[in-house]
């Protein structure tokens, strides 16, 4: 019977993670589902479900040596595969601009999620130098769920907080 598990790697960022996760993983008769791998300050982490026959135990073992080689910490978590997972289509995009200061992505979110955004990405960086001008950079997608016009009404109050803030919809053709 197959068996879902969450799969979290973290290490330092080096060519060749990649290649060497999935490749294990493939050998081992493992099914990728869902992936995310992203390099983050001088580290690299992957979030990856993994469909397999194997136990826990086993996919430690299948990733042992590649964790060892690229000094990666491994945790695996088991999912419930009763559970069928909602499926959720981001219908906006939201870029966020400002400048850099302490507390301004939970100002940000908390703001999108009273308005009903359900978040299904985000990404953030800082932009510019060392001379105190560093531009807090987010990029946002994810589900309106109490429509665009209340999303688009409460980024207002970014905005009033003296933040750049883009919003469009994203037009899906589904077919």
């Amino acid at each position: 019977m197959k068996k879902q598990y969450m799969l979290t790697l973290v290490g330092e960022d080096v060519a060749g993670i990649v290649a060497a996760v999935t490749s294990d993983l493939s050998d081992a008769n493992c099914n990728l589902g869902e992936t995310s791998m992203m390099r983050l300050g001088g580290s690299f982490s992957i979030l990856m479900i993994v469909g397999t026959e194997h136990s826990s135990s086993d996919i430690k073992s299948i990733l042992d040596k590649t964790c060892q080689r690229f000094n990666l910490k491994l945790h695996v978590d088991p999912l419930n595969t009763n559970a069928s997972p909602k499926q959720i289509v981001p219908d906006v995009r939201i870029g966020i601009y400002g400048a850099d200061s302490t507390g301004i992505v939970a100002k940000v979110t908390r703001v999108l999620a009273d308005s009903g955004l359900n978040i299904t990405n985000l990404s953030s960086d800082i932009a510019g130098g060392g001379d105190g001008s560093a531009i807090y950079v987010l990029s946002v997608s994810g589900q309106a769920e109490q429509g665009y016009d209340v999303l688009e009404n409460a980024v207002k109050k970014l905005q009033a907080d003296k933040l750049e803030v883009s919003i469009e919809p994203i037009q899906l053709l589904l077919g």
